[in-house]
């Protein structure tokens, strides 16, 4: 009897210690993907280009939403005057978090991250009438975004990931895209009277108030946008 209960006993510790080991082997690998993940957002591709960043008029997705004119070219901003929040459009756990942390590494004022309130297959930008020089300047990190200027009054980006995203433009060429410093109208923009807005996604509108604010601290868990 005390043989097998000794028996039992070593087993169930060997199943402990496997079961251990297994968590922490998991852990450890969902560290390694996030880092590698961050890495990868930031650095681009040395194969990638620019060329089809930023606000792209011909783009068949974003001529369902009518692009707002400048009513004169502006300057680049800061970029810690730019105010984003991040939702993931995915069923993939921790994107936002992962673009959100890339972001803030190029200084922008990033907000805590969130889910989107549906799932997305392209990057889409939400702004406001306040915010349109921002939006376009911002567009710039993106490959091919949709942008839609919603009513919002705030100071607020939102930025949905969606499934077709892979990486982020190479800093150096998202700041360097062209050879004016300015923002300018796209081509086929239209008077932001004529335009039709949809509602914006619930969000606090005191969150963007100031004009420069740090990137929060994003360590919170990242949940999928659909179990």
């Amino acid at each position: 009897m005390n043989q097998s209960s000794e028996s039992r006993k070593l087993r169930q510790n060997v199943m402990t210690w496997r079961h251990r080991k297994r968590l922490v082997l998991m852990a450890l690998i969902s560290v390694i993907v996030l880092s590698v993940s961050l890495v990868y957002l930031l650095m681009g591709s040395v194969f990638s280009s620019a060329q089809n960043s930023g606000v792209d008029s011909a783009n068949s997705k974003q001529s369902e939403y009518p692009l707002p004119c400048l009513k004169v070219p502006m300057d680049l901003v800061q970029s810690g005057e730019i105010h984003i929040r991040v939702l993931n459009g995915t069923t993939k756990a921790g994107y936002a978090k992962a673009v959100s942390q890339a972001l803030a590494l190029r200084d922008f004022s990033v907000h805590e991250p969130d889910n989107a309130p549906e799932l997305f297959l392209d990057t889409y930008i939400y702004y406001g009438e306040n915010t349109i020089g921002h939006a376009y300047q911002l567009s710039r990190n993106f490959y091919k975004p949709i942008l839609v200027l919603d009513n919002r009054e705030d100071y607020l980006i939102d930025v949905v990931i969606g499934s077709t995203f892979e990486r982020l433009v190479p800093e150096s060429e998202a700041n360097l895209r062209g050879a004016s410093k300015l923002i300018e109208s796209p081509v086929g923009c239209v008077e932001m009277t004529t335009i039709k807005r949809p509602v914006a996604f619930t969000h606090d509108p005191q969150e963007s108030t100031s004009q420069k604010q740090e990137g929060v601290s994003i360590d919170e868990t990242e949940t999928s946008a659909e179990e």
